[in-house]
């Protein structure tokens, strides 16, 4: 386990720092937008070009790993992050949308980093667990965009708020040079790409039984993980009546209860030793969360509200450690970063579509309730099955 600790660190700090770039925009959109000229309820566009740039990244992570390390491609992701970040700044609503795609190029090749450099230092008994702490770091960062971005705004504007995140980023992306070395010890300099090299990690997501069944569920649980990010703080506010630090402390207590949830479901994995029905049981969990949401109303008392956004985070926002985990389990040896980075190239369109068409539900029906109940059962139809044994002749094995 000692093997680990580092490395674990490592990638824990660059999901934090990532994950604030990612919803830096977002947690202020209403002050952002107003300046712009643009309805808060459109920054499911944001989220989509974002998952654009990303699933780009995600595509060629593989491939870039190999050439030039998992630590080198986290840096410049890093710095593609505080870039877009600050593009943001100049407040226009296409450089929003250039801010959008660079965070999200430097996004994408995170968790496939992530994959790579854990997957051969952790024990087995422990590999549920040691992800979803990797994992932690996106509620984490999104627990310190929703408590410190808002306040930020409301005290010195909403571009002081982007411009400390960004310097965040730049920052980490310097102090990662000290680990480099030993971390990207086994790159392959002279490896190159090439279209089969790229197109390879998609393929390899959809060919095998396992891989494809969680690439689908990944898609589903995403969505609902994204339109509660993109939408919870615009609708409260909104539609609610709540005040915006009042918003982003709710936001913020959601990802904390994703922290919990997402060591509590990596532990439940692996001492059950059954990820595909606990990834169930979350998903139903988070259906009930997603209408619970859709119901919420003005008048309802704060803790209720607080009490929603709890479960909605130990949820929606706990699946992704224990089913990256067995992603990396699933994935032929050696190649636990190219088959993340081929479910996320998926995910990261279902990412594109789903919050877009989110904004499209609430702008035609004026309802973020109907949102939240399409979302749900999304949510429901992917998670039921999961509770289902898998048939005996069904493996990790390849298709016919």
């Amino acid at each position: 386990m000692r093997s680990v600790v580092v490395p674990l660190a490592v990638m824990l700090a660059i999901h934090v720092v990532i994950s604030m770039a990612a919803l830096t925009l977002p947690v202020i959109a209403p002050a952002a937008a107003a300046e712009a000229g643009l309805a808060p309820g459109l920054v499911g566009f944001y989220t989509s070009l974002l998952y654009a740039g990303s699933m780009v990244t995600s595509l060629l992570s593989g491939a870039l790993i190999a050439r030039f390390g998992a630590v080198r491609l986290a840096q410049a992701g890093l710095a593609l992050a505080a870039a877009g970040l600050l593009a943001a700044t100049g407040g226009e609503a296409w450089l929003f949308a250039v801010s959008a795609v660079l965070v999200g190029l430097g996004h994408g090749p995170v968790t496939p980093v992530g994959a790579h450099v854990l997957m051969g230092r952790t024990p087995s008994g422990v590999i549920s667990l040691v992800f979803s702490i990797k994992q932690t770091g996106v509620p984490l960062g999104l627990a310190a965009a929703g408590a410190l971005v808002p306040p930020l705004a409301v005290a010195f504007g909403w571009r002081v708020g982007v411009v400390a995140v960004a310097v965040a980023c730049a920052g980490l992306a310097l102090a990662l040079q000290g680990v480099r070395a030993g971390l990207d010890s086994d790159r392959s300099p002279g490896s190159r790409l090439s279209a089969a090299s790229v197109i390879e990690p998609v393929r390899l997501a959809l060919r095998i039984d396992r891989l494809r069944e969680l690439t689908f569920v990944s898609c589903a649980y995403g969505v609902a993980q994204f339109c509660f990010a993109s939408f919870f703080v615009v609708y409260v506010t909104g539609r609610l009546g709540v005040e915006l630090v009042a918003a982003g402390l709710y936001f913020s207590a959601a990802q904390a209860a994703g922290i919990a949830g997402r060591m509590a479901w990596g532990a439940v994995a692996d001492r059950t030793g059954a990820p595909r029905a606990v990834l169930g049981l979350i998903g139903i969990l988070a259906g009930i969360a997603s209408l619970l949401t859709a119901a919420l109303a003005p008048g309802w008392p704060g803790a209720a509200m607080l009490a929603v956004s709890v479960l909605f985070g130990f949820t929606v926002i706990g699946w992704n450690g224990v089913l990256l985990a067995e992603v990396a389990r699933q994935a032929p040896e050696g190649r636990a970063g190219a088959a993340t980075g081929g479910v996320l190239v998926i995910f990261a369109a279902a990412i594109m579509a789903g919050p877009s068409s989110f904004s499209l539900v609430v702008t035609g029906s004026g309802s973020y309730g109907l949102g939240y109940g399409l979302v749900a059962l999304l949510v429901l139809a992917l998670a039921v099955p999961l509770l289902r044994p898998l048939p005996r002749s069904s493996g990790a094995g390849l298709t016919s």
